[in-house]
């Protein structure tokens, strides 16, 4: 009886302690639990944010687990070295989550707490607190118990975590000793199933992860008089550590430190061995911050020099083409299309028969080339006179200049057609259905899709060098990822296709693609959708790293420009700029639905259209697009849908 009661008043003064630590604190935290499907109950958590924090900003995140019998308190008088660190300016400001699990290994055993780990806490919690989704600024650590977890999420999800840190991991590179609680708590089966263990256990979590490329940072540290196991000095947990790191980073080449400190299974080891591991992990962490977002200032506060709007004679779903002279070329539903200055004066305007949905093209002597509702193809000259038009059944289509300059475009009745600049067309193929998509071309192919799910490669003479059948209708324009890849977004996935095969190198379900998808110079891509009103970032692993979320579908297709800046319109009547890690810096609300997608003159001048007839014009202090293959619709500010 004097033993409990001697325990209940130990853990008294303990949870004291724990309390008067956390409010000695520069940052807060906050107590609460998700709903979990997967658990059937609820799984409480901890989080910890720092003085800075701001749902404004995404912060970077590090998540905490801890050992056998743990909570969500568990980390509390660690969370003061997390910070002090942060305080004194020694690591990025991270935000911390602590969840807990009790016995569970942070695995699926006799419940699924990874499954519920990856698939809710981890989204929800983000989503809550808007922290960073990019994995370059996620990191996961853990003691005992927790260092087990920490290493197998690491390994097994590479995609979503750069680094991690275990503390006196329970790491055992084949089986665990006898009085391990591996054994006893059922969760790697009732009695101990040797095979389940070696399944989830590292070794085999280490193969998974080098199938893969994205790369992860370790740090390893044990106290030298930790338990010192009866079955063997072997089975000691600093022996495992010196063991885990042989196998990691020496054999495998995992970038990591280990540390071997004086001190037990306990706070005394742990404490010290946190604070060099965040400050080993977070200096990784501010170099990927860094890369991600190369200015700061403009991260934080877009300047913008000067707005005008001018008014068309009809909705503007068409989207703005920038000519060599900055003069701005669009097409409206009222049966014209124009040509402004770059101080928004009408230069001239051309009546058609129906309404100009499609972006107009410019090829290198001016000529603008556009499709009609009307089904016509016209071609203007740089002084608003009609050239010639071509009745070539076209009308959503937008055409595509190859580099001799023939013309491409797709017809209403399912057909590629490829026209020289006098009119006369040179040769057509048909697809299948309704080609409302618009072909793109490099110096030597053209890839177009069709309605009915399908995309095609021809060669510049029209013979068909492959056809991929995708899971659903595509509308999009595809893209090119690089001198190798070409890109589709149907109506459930983006596509990576390797571009000389149509080898499809990737395949990533998205709800609803609407927008064509465009990179950065960091090899990132951006799509937006029609079904849960997003847009989507993916980095170049084609890994998403975040979505940002809008009132309505997003058919506008994205500008990336310097700075980390992505620019796109929303069926939400508004206009968005987010910064790379996407947060929301600036919104233009305007008065109808915004389907054209932006574009962007040499000064840093924005253009972009919208359902309530108004042409909007930004322009952003030092802005420029991104010095990447495919930046914006169409590839580039003429819309001529050529690499050239």
């Amino acid at each position: 009886m004097f033993l409990k009661r001697f325990i209940a008043v130990i853990a008294v003064l303990f949870s004291v302690f724990t309390l008067s630590y956390a409010l000695d604190l520069k940052g807060t935290t906050e107590s609460s639990s998700i709903d979990s499907k997967i658990l059937g109950h609820a799984f409480k958590y901890k989080v910890y944010l720092p003085a800075e924090y701001t749902s404004q900003k995404q912060f970077p995140v590090i998540y905490l687990l801890h050992g056998s019998n743990g909570n969500e308190n568990s980390w509390d008088e660690l969370l003061g070295t997390l910070d002090t660190l942060i305080s004194c300016g020694e690591i990025p400001p991270f935000a911390a989550v602590v969840p807990c699990s009790g016995y569970s290994w942070w695995i699926d055993g006799r419940e699924k707490y990874e499954s519920a780990f990856i698939n809710e806490l981890m989204p929800l919690v983000e989503k809550k607190y808007n922290f960073s989704q990019y994995r370059e600024t996620r990191i996961i650590s853990g003691f005992s118990m927790g260092g087990y977890g920490a290493l197998r999420y690491a390994l097994v999800y590479p995609e979503l975590f750069s680094g991690a840190i275990l503390l006196s991991p329970a790491l055992y590179d084949t089986l665990p000793p006898i009085d391990s609680s591996a054994r006893e708590t059922g969760n790697f089966g009732m009695p101990f199933d040797i095979v389940k263990w070696n399944t989830l256990n590292y070794p085999q979590a280490l193969k998974k992860y080098r199938q893969q490329s994205s790369t992860v940072s370790l740090f390893i540290a044990a106290g030298d008089d930790d338990w010192h196991n009866p079955e063997g000095f072997e089975f000691n947990i600093e022996q495992q550590a010196v063991r885990a790191y042989g196998i990691l980073c020496k054999e495998n080449k995992i970038p990591g430190e280990l540390r071997i400190l004086n001190g037990g299974h306990d706070s005394g080891v742990w404490k010290p061995a946190f604070s060099e591991g965040l400050k080993y992990l977070g200096s990784i962490v501010s170099k990927e911050i860094k890369k991600l977002s190369s200015s700061p200032a403009i991260k934080t506060e877009v300047k913008i020099d000067k707005v005008w709007s001018f008014k068309a004679a009809g909705a503007i779903n068409s989207s703005p083409a920038v000519g060599n002279d900055g003069t701005i070329y669009f097409g409206c539903d009222g049966k014209k299309i124009y040509a402004l200055t770059p101080d928004g004066n009408k230069k001239w305007e051309y009546a058609t028969d129906d309404a100009v949905y499609a972006t107009p093209a410019i090829d290198n002597d001016g000529t603008v080339y556009f499709a009609c509702w009307d089904g016509f193809l016209y071609a203007m000259n740089p002084d608003g006179t009609l050239k010639w038009k071509n009745n070539t059944g076209c009308g959503d289509s937008s055409p595509c200049i190859g580099v001799d300059g023939s013309i491409y475009i797709g017809s209403s009745d399912g057909k590629l057609i490829c026209i020289d600049k006098n009119s006369t067309i040179k040769w057509q193929v048909q697809l299948g259905s309704i080609v409302t998509s618009s072909p793109i071309t490099d110096t030597s192919m053209i890839f177009v899709t069709s309605e009915d799910n399908k995309f095609f490669a021809f060669s510049l003479d029209g013979q068909k060098i492959w056809q991929a059948e995708l899971d659903s209708w595509i509308t999009s324009s595809p893209s090119f990822y690089d001198e190798n890849i070409v890109m589709a977004v149907s109506g459930s996935s983006l596509y990576v296709f390797e571009k000389s095969t149509g080898k499809v190198i990737k395949q990533i379900a998205v709800s609803g693609g609407r927008s064509s998808a465009v990179t950065d110079k960091n090899g990132n891509i951006y799509i937006g959708t029609r079904e849960d009103k997003k847009l989507y970032a993916f980095n170049k692993n084609f890994e998403k790293i975040w979505d940002f979320a809008t009132g309505a579908r997003v058919y506008s297709t994205p500008l990336t420009v310097s700075g980390g800046l992505i620019m796109f319109g929303s069926r939400d009547k508004s206009f968005y700029c987010v910064d790379s890690f996407g947060n929301m810096i600036y919104e233009l609300k305007t008065g109808g639905e915004v389907n054209s997608s932006p574009v962007m003159a040499e000064d840093g001048t924005l253009y972009i259209g919208s359902a309530d007839s108004q042409l909007y014009a930004i322009r952003f202090t030092d802005a420029s697009f991104q010095e990447s293959l495919w930046p914006m619709f169409r590839g580039n500010k003429r819309r001529n849908g050529s690499t050239k």
